[in-house]
Formats: C-alpha cells, sequence, structure tokens
C-alpha cells in the first residue's frame, strides 16, 4: 500500500515537472520566435522608397484582375497590329526578349537613377533611340517634359515625381498612340508602369545587374508562356472559299519542318508563318498587316483554283483577309 502511494507521488511529481518543462520550453520558444526578423523588416530594412515597390506590386495586382475581366468579356478589345514591326521569327524575338531588352532597358531607364553622370546622357539618347525604333514619337513630349524638370526647373532624379515620369515613360515606349483603339486598350500600360516602378526600386536599393536579371525573369515566363502556346496550338481544319479560290489552314507546332510545293493553280506550304506565305503568293508587303496574335504561329496552308486557273496575287490577298489572315 505504502509503495503504491510512493508510485502515485513520484508520477505526480514527475506530471509537475513535465508541465514546468514544457512551460520553460514554451517561453524559450515564444521569446526566439519574437525575435526572429519579420518578412516586411527583411524586405524593407534599410531600404529606400519602399513605396515604389509597395505601389508597383499593388499596380499590377489591381491591372492583372481587370485585365482578366475585360478580356474575359471580350479578347478582342486587346487586340493590335504590328506591334513588333517585321520581327517574325519567334527565335529573333527570343533573342531580343530575353537578352537585348533586359540590358538595354535597364541601362536606359533605370540607370538613370544611379550615381555615374553618364547614365544621363545615356538616358536622354537610349530614349530617343527607342522612340525612334519604335515609332512612338508622342513619348518626346514626356522625355522633353523630364529634361525641362532636371535642367530647367533642378529637379532632383530622386524625387517622386522623376520616379513616376520615368516609369511612364518606360511604357508608354511600348505602345504606338494607333495602338490606342479605346478605353480598355490603355490597360496593358499599366502593366509596364509596374514593372518601371518595382525595376526602380531594385535597381537603387541593389543594383543595375539585380534588375537587369529581374527584367529577364519576367521576360522568360513571358516568352516561356509564347512557346507553349506556339507549340501546341489548336489544330481545327479551316476551309474558306472567295469565288474560285479555296483557301485550307490549320495552325502547327512551331518547331516543325518546313516545306511546299507551287504551282500555277495551287500554292501550299507547310510549317510556314501567315507572311512566308503571303510572300510565297506575291502578296505586296505594304498592302497588309499581321495581328501580333498570328503572327508568330506556323501554318499548313493551301490556296487552290478549283477551275485550275492561275491563282493572281490579288486573289490570295483577297482570300487571306476573307479569312481574317492579315488586314
Amino acid at each position: 500500500m505504502k509503495f503504491a502511494q510512493s508510485r502515485e507521488t513520484l508520477r505526480s511529481g514527475e506530471g509537475a515537472l513535465s508541465v514546468v518543462h514544457m512551460e520553460k520550453l514554451y517561453l524559450q520558444t515564444a521569446k526566439k520566435i519574437d525575435h526572429l526578423p519579420q518578412i516586411d523588416t527583411i524586405m524593407f530594412n534599410n531600404k529606400k522608397n519602399n513605396y515604389l515597390l509597395k505601389i508597383g506590386a499593388g499596380v499590377f495586382f489591381c491591372t492583372s484582375i481587370l485585365y482578366s475581366l475585360i478580356n474575359y468579356y471580350d479578347e478582342r478589345l486587346f487586340e493590335s497590329t504590328d506591334k513588333i514591326g517585321d520581327l517574325d521569327s519567334v527565335y529573333s524575338v527570343i533573342f531580343f526578349i530575353l537578352l537585348i531588352a533586359p540590358v538595354f532597358e535597364e541601362l536606359v531607364f533605370r540607370g538613370y537613377f544611379l550615381k555615374n553622370k553618364i547614365f544621363i546622357f545615356i538616358f536622354y539618347l537610349g530614349v530617343a533611340l527607342s522612340i525612334w525604333m519604335t515609332g512612338t514619337y508622342y513619348s518626346l513630349i514626356l522625355l522633353l517634359i523630364i529634361g525641362l524638370l532636371e535642367f530647367g526647373l533642378k529637379i532632383k532624379k530622386h524625387s517622386r515625381i522623376m520616379f513616376f515620369l520615368n516609369a511612364l515613360l518606360f511604357s508608354l515606349v511600348h505602345y504606338k498612340i494607333s495602338e490606342f483603339t479605346n478605353l480598355y486598350s490603355i490597360v496593358p500600360v499599366f502593366f509596364q508602369f509596374s514593372l518601371g516602378l518595382i525595376l526602380i526600386w531594385i535597381a537603387i536599393n541593389y543594383n543595375l545587374y539585380k534588375s537587369m536579371l529581374f527584367h529577364f525573369c519576367i521576360n522568360f515566363f513571358i516568352i516561356g508562356s509564347l512557346i507553349a502556346a506556339l507549340q501546341f496550338p489548336d489544330s481545327n481544319i479551316e476551309v474558306i472559299q472567295h469565288d474560285e479560290t479555296v483557301l485550307t489552314f490549320q495552325k502547327s507546332p512551331i518547331f516543325s519542318s518546313k516545306n511546299g510545293i507551287t504551282t500555277n493553280s495551287e500554292i501550299t506550304s507547310n510549317g510556314s508563318t501567315i507572311r512566308e506565305f503571303a510572300n510565297t503568293a506575291k502578296v505586296p508587303k505594304n498592302n497588309y498587316s499581321i495581328n501580333d496574335s498570328l503572327r508568330f504561329f506556323r501554318y499548313n496552308l493551301k490556296i487552290k483554283n478549283t477551275k485550275g486557273g492561275k491563282i493572281e496575287s490579288k486573289e490570295a490577298e483577297n482570300i487571306l483577309r476573307k479569312a481574317k489572315l492579315i488586314e
């Protein structure tokens, strides 16, 4: 009996000690957790102009939601034509977007905020060159305003107005004024604007190499999505007839072999772009444009005259327009 009581007492004592030990362990752990740096502290401690990152991320998030809603309602609202000039080769586009754009745009736009004065010269010369290459001549007005503020009114580069004007200029040089066909077409500009703010924050808090790397990652994601869409397209066969001419076409994987046959009454081309096919059919280049949503796809196309007659370039142009492959 005494042995049983002693054992029960020992168990009670062990239980009490266990509770005390757990309380001490909890307090020690809580104290350690309390001293761990918070996420916002890690990101923003000793960083300059954190509002750029917060506003940029907020604008990007809101624009993404708005873009998705509008695009779901009517995807044609965001269609544009010939924004990338004559870069029909997807390899040229990959090289330009992944390598040239991140380096050039970071040196020009974000380099402006670095201490080395050579970047001021690079900014004005580089932006002028970008405007000339993209045909966004209306952006010159904003460039002149920035120059007036900097040299005329002596506004510092690291002021809020210069940050936002720089990001706005960065976004506008990506779009010709002719692309703003309606109110909805302005929405994509906010993507570049938000990205511009985030890249400025990275450049002034870290360095230009970090902003180039971030820019590369963003473009890599875009290119990856593009290549996936091009390699696995909708392969439905469509048939269009215009008078005596019949056009049969379907999308094909971008990484596929090219071949074709041309006779007086038939033009067949497999694995070609719309522009390549139009050139084969001798459609004058100045007579048409190709929507950006179609220009990089590869197609299997065939134009045939049902009566065996010669296919004229005008007939080919008309049926391609009817198929909405060119505009």
